[in-house]
């Protein structure tokens, strides 16, 4: 079932839920402690917390002696005194407690005897800026005018500010409320109850979902709810987690699609865990709160549909460290009949959340956003979590879990588990069938997936895989992900290698374990296996024919090709054969030989075969589409025009395929037929035309179209082909510097001297979907905040599409233009010529000015 998910991630989430609302500090404290000392041990540091705008810092004199002491407090960075009133220092007790503005400050603590200093301790800290936590309040028909965001930790009488965004259409107002870090702040009106009733810390998550009613006040805030099927009880099994602004008794009943409720039972307070009847066609869960005996409706509704989440999510991780993870996470809409309001993003991993919670809003995509870094271990499972909520508030229970990858590309050599605290297990664990399959056919350049059956590593744990690409005689040449193996233990791991570095001749693979008992554990890796990287040069389709016709190949914009066909209204079947100089061929699930015919039966309108070409060892390296369309019936209904985003397209048989610019989202689609012929067109039916607004949501895709006419009693389809072309070049553009794109490959120049890999790729504009990184002179990605050295270059990935950018630095160019060699060094006189006879916008803010002088400056010897 779609919603399912296993008791493992319960606790996992849950945990994490709780966390987002724990007090101030975290549970059973509130602060952070510290315990320093003074250079000469006489000073010691017990605490320094915030508390709302105030620091409270407390010390201990160590001193036995007589002595007298003297605090002073400067703003940092200008070193101007603060003056500290009478009531904010105890000298006695060391203590001091003092409001003050957002910024770096030192405290400084003197220690004297008599005239001399005895010991010093200085201590700096910051006082954070405000932010802003995001409340998205649903139900309400617009902004509400009485709504008070009031601060209660720290008290103030003052509301807090709270600006209004209204999000016309999507059935939420949003208020961007602006207070400290550690403060809490309440929902007050005299027209509308919340389902928070209570106080929300800003130290708990970015973002709020709250339901609200102007006519009860039997709400409820629903903070997370995941259920799994208890196979052995035949139930529906989870936890919620709730909370009232007045607690009482609740109940909770699942509905099925006849509306017919089927009885849960719920356990516990705040978090309760639930079993419930579960029938075939479960539709909904809804929870209840007594009234005075009676149970009545809350809020709380939670619809089980099997809605659509994302399904090609990635997560790259852009710190090259191992257990040092910078989540980035990129996906795209997908399509659902249910309107909603946004994705909730739950970062997690096996025994604890890594980051807070994220509300993203449902737009057009694409999206992308990053988490917080993470620190990791190999075994903890890291995972993204996926949620939907819809435009009323509601939260669906359907959810999806995605991996985090560890990347250690920045591993030079093979880790030393010893000192990680792990031991040497000394057996195979060798799994079946590991292989690696190469799906870039070009000569010399290697990508693709290895996979292998999961071995069973009997009393041990099997945690994560740790994966290095080494060369001819096995020795390590640099480190590539560190991948958690999934904690529900699928029957087959899988990781895809997008670019294999040159040099590396075999892919080693450390397994990591776990062994535990009740009250410790061992952590061990296993020995080393090594899957061969075998590059493999395509085998190309050379000749296709159907029913003894030639068909040729069209050529697309990104460099790809198809093949299309028409056939007669009448044809049963099409006679496809396809044959290749340099490899077997694969008509449907016929062959492989290095020619084959096969029989296809045209039993729909349109028929797409799916053709391959690759290895006489049968891995398949090569895939073309052919489309064999058949002509309308003479008698059938017929389409009399198709028209998207204003242009008119011409079948083929009836096959109507356009092509769409690469970050296309959607094309305006019309189809007209006679006045008296049905049309049916994105779930839309109407005589005569239909009008639809069709989502892209894939680079290619296939909408049918479907007529009827009622006269006759006969039917057609049509089918429209949508196609994103992307280009060769994912460059669009560069906003600093220069980009050729000439006969010596892709060259960006005018990378100046300091410039970090991030900065630099903040330069380029690139086609959607696009992943860029930076690597080093050994083919090493490097982290945003690296320098960039000569000799690098860029890599862009998009799909199967990969394209290298070399880059040369601006020092390089200026040399280039001066006419001299790369080898001498630039002196002042050179900068003077080029900034008279050869001034250039060197930083791409559209002038001419003194940064570009400082750019030049700045690359003298």
């Amino acid at each position: 079932m779609g919603y399912l998910i296993r008791m493992r991630t319960l606790c996992v989430l849950l945990v994490a839920a709780l966390a987002a609302f724990a007090p101030i500090g975290g549970f059973g404290h509130d602060g952070i402690v510290h315990a320093n000392l003074s250079p000469n041990g006489w000073i010691q540091l017990e605490s320094s917390e915030l508390y709302g705008d105030e620091i409270r810092i407390d010390w201990t004199i160590l001193y036995p002696d007589s002595f007298h002491q003297s605090i002073n407090l400067y703003r940092l960075p200008d070193e101007s005194e603060i003056t500290i009133e009478n009531g904010e220092q105890d000298l006695i007790s060391g203590n001091l407690n003092k409001s003050l503005e957002p910024g770096a400050y030192r405290l400084v603590i003197t220690l004297m005897v008599g005239v001399d200093v005895l010991d010093t301790y200085i201590h700096e800290f910051v006082m954070p800026d405000p932010v802003t936590r995001l409340v998205h309040v649903f139900g309400s028909d617009g902004p509400i005018d009485d709504l008070v965001f009031r601060q209660t930790f720290p008290w103030s009488e003052e509301p807090l500010t709270a600006a209004e965004i209204p999000n016309p259409g999507k059935g939420y107002v949003t208020y961007a409320v602006e207070i400290l870090p550690s403060g809490c702040f309440t929902m007050e009106s005299n027209t509308y109850h919340f389902s928070i009733g209570g106080e929300v810390c800003a130290d708990s998550a970015e973002a709020f979902i709250v339901q609200a009613s102007d006519d009860t006040d039997n709400l409820v805030q629903l903070d997370a709810f995941y259920a799994y099927e208890d196979e052995e009880k035949g139930v529906l099994a989870g936890y919620l987690l709730l909370r009232m602004e007045i607690w009482g008794e609740l109940k909770m009943d699942l509905y099925d699609r006849e509306g017919t409720p089927h009885a849960c039972e719920m356990y516990g307070e705040a978090l309760y865990e639930f079993e419930c009847e579960l029938p075939d066609d479960p539709a909904y869960i809804q929870v209840d709160k007594f009234i005075q005996g009676v149970p009545a409706p809350t809020n709380v509704v939670i619809p089980m549909d099997d809605i659509n989440l994302p399904e090609n999510i990635t997560v790259v991780d852009r710190d090259p460290r191992v257990n040092r993870i910078d989540p980035l996470i990129e996906f795209e809409d997908v399509p659902n009949d249910t309107e909603f309001a946004f994705y909730k993003i739950m970062p997690a991993q096996d025994s604890y959340w890594s980051s807070g919670i994220r509300y993203i809003p449902v737009d057009e995509g694409p999206y992308s956003f990053a988490l917080e870094n993470i620190e990791a271990d190999h075994y903890d499972y890291r995972y993204v979590a996926i949620q939907l909520v819809d435009t009323a508030g509601n939260l669906y229970a359907k959810t999806a879990e995605f991996p985090i990858i560890d990347k250690m590309t920045e591993q030079d050599a093979r880790i030393q588990y010893e000192d990680n605290g792990m031991e040497a297990l000394h057996e195979s664990y060798l799994p079946d069938n590991p292989s690696f399959r190469d799906i870039d056919w070009t000569e010399g350049g290697r990508a693709g997936t290895v996979t292998w059956t999961l071995p069973d590593t009997g009393e041990y744990a099997l945690t994560a895989y740790d994966l290095y690409y080494s060369d001819s005689n096995q020795d390590p040449i640099r480190g590539e992900a560190r991948v958690y193996v999934n904690h529900r233990l699928a029957d087959t791991f899988e990781y895809m290698l997008e670019d294999v570095p040159e040099g590396a001749a075999y892919l080693e693979v450390v397994p990591l374990l776990r062994e535990e008992n009740q009250w410790t554990y061992q952590d061990y890796y296993g020995d080393s296996f090594f899957i061969p990287l075998n590059d493999r040069v395509t085998p190309l389709l050379d000749e296709l024919e159907v029913d003894g016709n030639p068909v040729y190949p069209k050529p697309r914009q990104d460099g790809s090709s198809y093949y299309e066909y028409t056939a007669a209204w009448n044809a049963d079947v099409a006679v496809v054969t396809a044959s290749s100089m340099n490899g077997v061929v694969y008509v449907g699930d016929e062959g492989p030989a290095a020619s084959v015919t096969a029989t296809v039966y045209l039993n729909e309108p349109v028929k797409a075969v799916s053709i391959r070409v690759g290895t006489p060892e049968g891995d398949w390296s090569s895939e073309y589409d052919l489309v064999i369309a058949k002509e309308p019936a003479p008698d059938a209904p017929k389409l009399a025009s198709l028209i998207v985003d204003g242009r008119e397209i011409e079948p083929v048989g009836s096959l109507y395929s356009i092509s769409v610019d690469h970050d296309a989202s959607a094309v305006a689609v019309t189809a007209s037929a006679g006045a008296d012929v049905e049309i049916e067109l994105a779930g839309v039916r109407q005589f005569g035309s239909v009008e639809a607004f069709i989502p892209i949501t894939d680079d290619e895709m296939s909408l049918p179209i479907r007529l009827y006419d009622p006269a006759t009693g006969r039917e057609a389809e049509y089918v429209l082909s949508i196609v994103r072309e992307v280009p060769d070049n994912l460059v669009l553009g560069v906003l600093a510097g220069w980009f050729d794109t000439g006969d010596d490959g892709y060259v960006y120049s005018g990378v100046p001297r300091g410039m970090t890999a991030g900065r630099l790729k903040e330069r380029f504009v690139t086609v959607s979907g696009t992943v860029m990184m930076v690597r080093d002179r050994e083919g090493v990605a490097v982290s945003d905040d690296h320098i960039v050295q000569p000799g690098y270059t860029i890599e862009l990935i998009r799909g199967p599409k990969t394209q290298t950018i070399r880059l040369e630095m601006l020092s390089e160019r200026l040399k280039s233009i001066l006419g001299l060699p790369t080898d001498s060094p630039l002196a002042f006189v050179h900068i003077a010529t080029l900034w008279i006879h050869h001034p250039e916008d060197l930083n791409g803010d559209g002038k001419i000015d003194s940064k570009d002088a400082r750019l030049l400056l700045d690359e003298m010897d």
